[in-house]
């Protein structure tokens, strides 16, 4: 990751490129004249023995507090932001925000808390986001997009020069921390079997993208529904005769109707189906509007409750 960072640091503008592990280090080399490549080999070298001898004796990660340190007092330049961006604390607590929120409700609450980083005139670059190890979970292809979209977000809203996120992928090492730090949850398909064989899998929305309103699904989505489909085509190989129910439910938010939901959730259900189908299910395929699951709302005291509503959410896959 050092590497990286360091040939990035060379390929972009020379004047005050620098790689700032919350704040600048010590010690290290400006890159110019004949001896850059072994002023840049040096520097590498100090940020990885830095890296190791630095870990947190903190609880949780307050990934927002971390940035604004960095920068602090220094002058706009590269700012190498190296981590999984899994904030568990501060004005960005992933745990607390979920999986559904909009990307430009954070930032507004971010700024009427002036909680958002001072990076006007910084280039920002990302390593390792939603690279996980130790006992956090793996991100999915659609959660890692949305967590993207939360600090792609708050970069633009902080007037940074520029915000990339480098996708390389990376095998990160078990976490050298000496404090606890949370887990975040992470959504999931889930399949359980009844009593009679029958099996029901819950797709929640979180895994789905679906929008406001919308029945489209989002790339990252699609691949989900790839993944599953080929595990279904496989378990049901042999009994091509089974027919394959698609629910889909939706919250109940204010100026719904039943028959709107009704009409929502059945356009969700059928797009999950079609693209099953298309991933290669050949099993019958039939699609049911479920709209609001019944005696469940997230409307309590005239406040539509997000949390609750997500839940909501879904589509329900059974054979």
């Amino acid at each position: 990751t050092a590497r990286r960072a360091a040939d990035r640091a060379e390929r972009g503008p020379a004047t005050d490129s620098r790689v700032l592990l919350a704040g600048p280090l010590p010690g290290m080399s400006a890159w110019h004249g004949l001896q850059r490549p072994t002023l840049i080999e040096q520097n590498v070298t100090h940020v990885i023995d830095a890296s190791h001898d630095t870990a947190t004796n903190q609880p949780e990660l307050d990934l927002l507090t971390g940035i604004s340190n960095a920068v602090r007092a220094s002058k706009a330049g590269l700012l190498i932001i190296d981590s999984n961006g899994l904030s568990t604390t501060g004005g960005l607590d992933i745990r607390q925000v979920g999986w559904e929120a909009d990307p430009g409700d954070i930032v507004r609450q971010l700024r009427d808390h002036d909680l958002l980083p001072a990076l006007a005139g910084w280039r920002v670059l990302w390593i390792g986001l939603a690279a996980t190890a130790g006992d956090q979970a793996e991100l999915p292809a659609p959660i890692r997009s949305k967590l993207q979209s939360y600090w792609a977000a708050i970069c633009a809203a902080t007037r940074a020069a520029s915000c990339e996120f480098d996708d390389t992928p990376v095998n990160p090492t078990p976490p050298l921390a000496t404090a606890d730090m949370s887990v975040v949850e992470v959504p999931r398909i889930n399949s359980v079997v009844g009593p009679r064989g029958n099996v029901l899998t819950t797709v929640p929305d979180a895994l789905l993208g679906f929008g406001s309103d919308s029945a489209s699904l989002s790339r990252a989505a699609v691949d989900v529904i790839r993944n599953m489909a080929a595990e279904l085509q496989a378990e049901l190989a042999t009994r091509p005769n089974t027919t394959i129910t698609v629910t889909g439910y939706t919250a109940d938010p204010p100026g719904s109707t039943t028959d709107s939901r009704k009409r929502l959730s059945l356009a969700r259900a059928t797009v999950v189906a079609n693209a099953m189908s298309a991933a290669g299910v050949t099993n019958k395929i039939v699609t049911v509007g479920g709209g609001a699951t019944p005696g469940v709302t997230a409307l309590q005291q005239g406040v539509f409750i997000e949390p609750v509503a997500a839940a909501m959410r879904r589509v329900e896959i059974s054979y």
